[in-house]
Parts: structure tokens; C-alpha cells; sequence
């Protein structure tokens, strides 16, 4: 048996304190008592028989475990961690270009990483060797290399001559003081028209336009002169005036002799009676037997002739 001794030591740390073996102490920070084994840093705990088998502190177990293989890993816990890839989900090392801070943000760094301008700008200006020619690219949109000349059947392409002016949304325009054209093109007047033909023989007479009217006859359908005893009117009626006409003395022969004169008109009557005229005379020749003259308008009314062997006739 050792007989315990009480004393307080403010100077000593309880949770390190180790003291001879045997020695008994008293932790002020936890509350319990303490065996020294000579060994144990803060000494071991005592169970002082209370009923619940000792002290409910874990800190106060004696030989408790230290390392989580004392435990069966029922919960799944990680004990190692792949390596990462494109397929697995794992771990890497901080190479080039990356940082990791304090609280595990892991950063890509471009100045580490010896980037091209074009990684942060995006712009075409900063790419190298950026094509200049669309001759490196493939047409395979069927963009027009070339433009054929424009004809009555080809849409193409033209230069702009005289007379023509294009604006600058591409409207095309003529001119028509650049043309020089003559005054005729704008108003469209026969009269702006130069030289134009004052004679019908300038025109070929394809329609069959009299050129010339034939005297009138009684078989020639033509035209005649106004005479004595016919008028016309403004619209082209022609009609006899009898008041205007004066008779011409008719001399009635018999082998050169004259027998009678009218001044009105004579009627033969009978067979085989014909007229020949020459200019202002006409002659008629009476040929067969009982010829009757008869005379009118101031003569005898009939008159009766015997045989004229010479005329062929009576008279």
C-alpha cells in the first residue's frame, strides 16, 4: 500500500504531466483522477466503480484505436483514388499552366500554357497565316468566277458606253443628249421629221390609186367636162338644165339637096334606121321601103317620099 498525497501544483500541465509510477493525480481540466504508469503522457484514466464502467470520455479510454484500419470501412469510404482520365473520375498533379489555391480552386493560367493571342481574343486579325485569296477556300457554293458578256438570249455583264450612266445603287440610265439623237426621237412629230417626202411618186402605188381618169364613153366608164345645159352640185350631182340648151337648126338632105330644117327634133320611124356621128354632124343612113319622117316643132307634121334609087329607100 502507498499512502496518497495531496498537493496542488498550478505549474504542471495535467495533460502531459507522466510523474513516477503509482503517483495518483487529479486533471482540473476534464475532472477525473489519473495513474501514473511512468509512460503515459496525462497518465491513466481510473475507473472508480460507479456502476457504468468507468468514464464516458472517449479521450479517458485506455488502449484506444489510433487508425482507421481498427474499423471495418462498412460506410464505403475512399482508400485510394484512380488516377483521372476521358472515361474514370480521379486525381491529377498540378502541371503547367494550372494553379491550385487555399481552398482547392483549381486555375488554368494562358501565360503558363504559351497560348496565341487568338486563344483569349477570338479575333481574325490575331490568327497567323489567315487566308488572303478566295482561291483557297473550295467553291462548292457555285459562286460565279466570271461573267459572260450580256446578249439578246445571255443575261451577262456590260460596259457602260456613251449615252448610259449608272447610279450608285446600280440603276442604269440613258441619255438621250449623249446620243445626240434627232428632235424626232423625243416628240415623235412628222414635222421634226427631216426630209420627209412631199410627193405621192416618192411611195410605190401598191393599192392601185388612180393616176389618171379615161374620157367617158358608152363603154368606158371615165370622167367628162362640164358642158352647155349641165350643172353639178357641191356634193357631185350632175343634172341637165333643158333651159340652157339651144338647139342646133337640123338640115334633112336628099343626095346633097337640102329638103327641110327643124329646130327641135326629128323621129324616124321604120326598119334598117342607123347613125354615124363625126364631130358635130351625124349621118343617117335609111335603108328598105315606106321610111317615115316625121317633123316636129314647127314643121309640116309628116312627110312622105317616094323611091331615091341613090339612098337605096323612100324618103
Amino acid at each position: 500500500m502507498q499512502k496518497i498525497k495531496s498537493g496542488r501544483v498550478p505549474s504542471i500541465n495535467a495533460e502531459v504531466y507522466i510523474g513516477s509510477v503509482g503517483t495518483i493525480f487529479y486533471n482540473e481540466n476534464i475532472g477525473d483522477l489519473r495513474l501514473s504508469d511512468g509512460v503515459t503522457l496525462g497518465g491513466i484514466p481510473l475507473a472508480l466503480g460507479n456502476g457504468t464502467g468507468g468514464t464516458y470520455d472517449y479521450n479517458q479510454l485506455i488502449n484506444k484505436p489510433t487508425n482507421l484500419s481498427y474499423f471495418n470501412n462498412d460506410t464505403g469510404y475512399l482508400t485510394s483514388v484512380p488516377v483521372a482520365s476521358n472515361t474514370t473520375p480521379g486525381i491529377v498533379k498540378v502541371g503547367n499552366g494550372l494553379s491550385v489555391s487555399g481552398d482547392g480552386l483549381i486555375s488554368v493560367s494562358h501565360d503558363d500554357l504559351g497560348l496565341a493571342p487568338i486563344a483569349l481574343s477570338g479575333e481574325y486579325a490575331d490568327l497567323q497565316h489567315a487566308p488572303t485569296n478566295i482561291s483557297y477556300f473550295n467553291n462548292d457554293t457555285g459562286y460565279l468566277t466570271s461573267v459572260p458578256v450580256a446578249s439578246n438570249t445571255v443575261l451577262g455583264g456590260i460596259k457602260v458606253g456613251n449615252g448610259i450612266s449608272v447610279s450608285g445603287d446600280g440603276l442604269i440610265s440613258v441619255s438621250h443628249d449623249d446620243l445626240g439623237l434627232a428632235p424626232i426621237a423625243l416628240s415623235g412629230e412628222y414635222a421634226d421629221l427631216q426630209h420627209a417626202p412631199t410627193n405621192i411618186s416618192y411611195f410605190n402605188n401598191d393599192t392601185g390609186y388612180l393616176t389618171s381618169v379615161p374620157v367617158a364613153s358608152n363603154t368606158v366608164l371615165g370622167g367628162i367636162k362640164v358642158g352647155n345645159g349641165i350643172s353639178v352640185s357641191g356634193d357631185g350631182t350632175i343634172s341637165v338644165d333643158v333651159s340652157s340648151i339651144t338647139a342646133t337648126p337640123l338640115t334633112i338632105k336628099s343626095n346633097s339637096t337640102s329638103i327641110t330644117t327643124q329646130t327641135s327634133s326629128i323621129n324616124f320611124t321604120g326598119d334598117s334606121v342607123t347613125t354615124t356621128t363625126v364631130g358635130n354632124d351625124v349621118t343617117v343612113d335609111i335603108s328598105g321601103i315606106a321610111i317615115g319622117i316625121n317633123l316636129d316643132g314647127g314643121g309640116p307634121g309628116s312627110v312622105y317620099g317616094g323611091i331615091n334609087p341613090i339612098d337605096g329607100g323612100y324618103i
